[in-house]
């Protein structure tokens, strides 16, 4: 017989896998022994095992084979999860167990795979223990950390760990349980924003708090205006859950403008939504996935710098970190409006959506569908190549810094390449000048355009002139033919990133940019 347990999430790879195989083979949902045996053995493993079951048909029951299979492969961990389940351990797993570890915490696995060389260490219970102790046995003090290479793994020491998330249940359930609420399986048929309102006026409540009627009466909104929704919406619910400097009024949310999404996260592992806010300049992070795949995440209270390993699930859609940006050396010159009020924050971290929960999503036409973080990272620049760990993230933020895209088919723009001006002594030997070892450039990080494709600037330029005018649509008409003499620029292409500044040169063929090596942030992988 099954003893009660809150249902053990399991990471995302694992739940589509599951989702997948039920789907295909007709399989009623996995039975919570056979999650907890899912997640005892960790990811990968978790993964391997349902690779196995997915290649060929299942003949019994489903959670059975996953049984089967973990006590086959890892009989420990098998044999005691099943244990708090009371069933009996298998003799394999008998002989392994000991009076001495039975009752103990930590074990080191015996059944690694040919060629690996770290320790998997898991957490065991007392074969007697019931369920609720094995939950609480399980590690909960792993920090997920910003790493260097892929995110997949959880960098902890030399050893791999199983872990649960550390934040409060109430918490790890609206971050990454698979369960969807009726609540949210209505509101979810909203568009993107209007949840995201929704999700961000309910303040730090969690969203089952909104009644049936309520999300009912809701989604009956779900074709009015913009300015309607949120007007009805913060009357009903924001006023009593947010502060006024919170809402987000606004009277052109369809006039082009970047939508913001922010989420601050808390030291005691609660977090709340607040946006979208509107804003007339973009990243080309959100240029590039589009304004509702980014989440800026902050962290608002000093120390806190951790979020689940799972990411942040908003409404159906799971966000995963990316890049982060540091901003506490960044000095403002104007006062912070409303919306930089209360968004504040040095750190900021921006999670991007990676996919989707919903049944019918738009994944397969998704640009990060089925692409883990390194693959989606080198969309945008082949970081990789970069020498040090500290440059990485430097170097990485570049898709950060707030653009207006130069409206020109860049299939038909040359790209060359020229080398430095260094400084030189006025000697016969015209001898080159170094400081700290590296040789002082009269060209350092500029470069040159062409003139015909700079003409096509100061019409896009116009648009950074008003890019804090509340008439949004003034700064599209405006403009005149003459180029700028420089322009400040970013430059991702073939991998590569470039940073610096470009000089008009009137003697540069048309439609050719011409970089040279100090600007150049990141270079392109060849191999």
């Amino acid at each position: 017989m099954e003893v009660g347990l809150q249902e053990v999430p399991l990471p995302e790879s694992v739940e589509m896998i599951i989702l997948r195989i039920c789907h295909q083979q007709s399989q009623p949902p996995l039975k919570p022994y056979a999650r907890s045996l899912l997640a005892a053995i960790g990811e990968q493993a978790a993964i391997e095992v349902l690779t196995t079951i997915s290649s060929s048909p299942i003949k019994f029951s489903f959670s059975g084979y996953i049984r089967k299979l973990v006590l086959d492969s890892y009989p420990i961990q098998g044999s005691s999860v099943l244990a708090a389940y009371n069933y009996q351990p298998s003799p394999q797993a008998q002989k392994l167990l000991s009076p001495s570890t039975a009752s103990g915490c930590n074990y080191n696995s015996p059944n690694k795979k040919d060629g690996e060389s770290t320790q998997r260490l898991v957490s065991m219970c007392p074969m007697n223990a019931p369920l609720s102790s094995l939950e609480n046995s399980l590690p909960r003090t792993i920090k997920r950390q910003l790493s260097y290479n892929d995110e997949t793994e959880e960098r902890t020491s030399s050893r791999k760990v199983i872990c649960l998330p550390s934040f409060p249940n109430e918490i790890r359930e609206r971050t990454s349980s698979p369960k969807i609420s009726q609540q949210l399986s209505i509101l979810c048929k909203l568009e993107y924003r209007k949840l995201f309102l929704v999700l961000s006026y309910i303040g730090r409540q969690n969203l089952e708090m909104i009644t049936l009627d309520g999300a009912t009466e809701i989604l009956s909104m779900k074709d009015a205006p913009m300015t309607f929704f949120e007007a009805n919406i913060w009357c009903k619910y924001g006023k009593n859950f947010c502060h006024e400097s919170d809402r987000c009024q606004y009277f052109d949310w369809d006039s082009g403008k970047t939508h913001l999404y922010y989420c601050h996260v808390y030291r005691d592992g609660s977090y709340q939504f607040k946006g979208p806010y509107l804003d007339t300049v973009r990243t080309h992070l959100q240029r590039v996935l589009g304004d509702e795949n980014v989440l800026i995440v902050k962290f608002p209270e000093d120390g806190m710098c951790g979020t689940n390993e799972e990411g942040i699930l908003v409404g159906l859609r799971r966000f995963r970190f990316f890049v982060f940006k540091d901003e506490c050396k960044r000095k403002k010159k104007n006062p912070m409006n409303a919306e930089e009020k209360a968004t504040e924050c040095a750190l900021k971290c921006y999670f991007v959506r990676f996919q989707s929960m919903a049944p019918c999503s738009d994944d397969e036409s998704y640009i990060l569908s089925s692409r883990n973080i390194s693959d989606a990272r080198s969309l945008f620049m082949h970081i990789h190549m970069v020498s040090t760990i500290e440059k990485y993230m430097a170097r990485f933020s570049l898709i950060l810094s707030k653009t207006i895209k130069l409206q020109v088919d860049f299939d038909s723009v040359k790209i060359e390449r020229i080398e430095d001006i260094p400084f030189r002594l006025w000697d016969e030997n015209g001898s080159i000048i170094f400081e700290d070892g590296k040789p002082l450039l009269h060209t350092d990080g500029t470069g040159y355009i062409s003139e015909n494709l700079a003409v096509q600037c100061p019409k896009e330029f116009c648009r950074s002139k008003y890019a804090k005018d509340d008439n949004f649509e003034k700064g599209l008409k405006a403009g005149n033919r003459e180029p700028p003499l420089l322009i400040q620029c970013r430059l991702f292409y073939h991998g590569c990133a470039v940073k610096g500044t470009l000089l008009v040169n009137k003697k540069v063929g048309p439609g050719k940019i011409q970089i040279r090596p100090s600007m150049i942030k990141v270079e392109t992988d060849s191999t």
